[in-house]
């Protein structure tokens, strides 16, 4: 339902976008994003101890935009993308172990064998939907200010989840095929263009506002539930556009 959601208001929003009349230009923007996930009171399925679980992760992604000028300063972009979507900095904490930690944890790996399997990192491929604003300040010798937001949903195709050694030995890491909603995020961003000619270049710095990512019943977790956070992570990239 929140996909369809995400669907209808990118179709809207692609409305405004084509029925105005002004220039437009087509942007690549290649970033990366540094999340804390923040930790949590994780049981792993009914057992009767529980851990506490912090992950983190390095994320990186690739979108086309369509951009569109608006009234004033104001410009609205509209695009779909790449993110991996990751968890690769993963710490445990269980009190049987005496204040202990381990950077991984358990999964259902599909085995017969009665043994627990973990896992120190693992991804998300997924397919993004995207719609912004930004407000344009121009400089002198053709250099732009650029400051705006954006929404992302991300619908997720394939996963992967590494095995650490010794395990991967003889169990490889798990990769599954599953095609569902994800999760969306709300960022802020700031940049710069230099323009030459048509065609422009700048760096952007972005801001993670609010993520919201769904659980997995790899882990044990609630099916349908989801996990969220605020304020915490940075990231930046890198645009480039032709303007016709």
């Amino acid at each position: 339902m929140r996909f369809f959601y995400c669907v209808l208001i990118i179709v809207l929003f692609s409305k405004t976008l084509f029925s105005q009349v002004k220039a437009n230009s087509i942007e690549l923007y290649s970033y990366f994003i540094h999340d804390n996930y923040g930790s949590f009171d994780n049981s792993y399925g009914r057992s009767s101890f529980s851990t506490k679980l912090s992950l983190k992760g390095d994320s990186y992604g690739i979108s086309a935009y369509y951009i569109r000028a608006l009234s004033g300063k104001l410009q609205a972009r509209i695009g779909l993308g790449y993110y991996k979507y990751s968890f690769n900095k993963i710490n445990t904490y269980d009190a049987r172990t005496n204040g202990g930690t381990y950077p991984k944890r358990p999964l259902v790996y599909p085995t017969t064998d009665a043994i627990m399997l973990y896992t120190d990192g693992y991804y998300y491929n997924t397919i993004t939907f995207n719609i912004g604003a930004d407000r344009v300040f121009a400089l002198n010798k053709g250099y732009e200010l650029l400051a705006g937001g954006s929404l992302q949903s991300y619908y997720t195709y394939s996963q992967v989840f590494k095995i650490p050694a010794p395990q991967n030995a003889r169990y490889p890491d798990y990769k599954r095929k599953k095609s569902e909603f994800f999760g969306f995020s709300a960022n802020l961003n700031i940049g710069f263009n230099k323009n030459f000619g048509n065609f422009y270049v700048g760096p952007r710095i972005l801001i993670p506002v609010f993520d919201q990512w769904k659980q997995d019943e790899i882990f044990l977790e609630p099916q349908n539930a989801s996990r969220n956070k605020w304020f915490t992570g940075f990231g930046g990239g890198i645009a480039a556009g032709v303007r016709f």
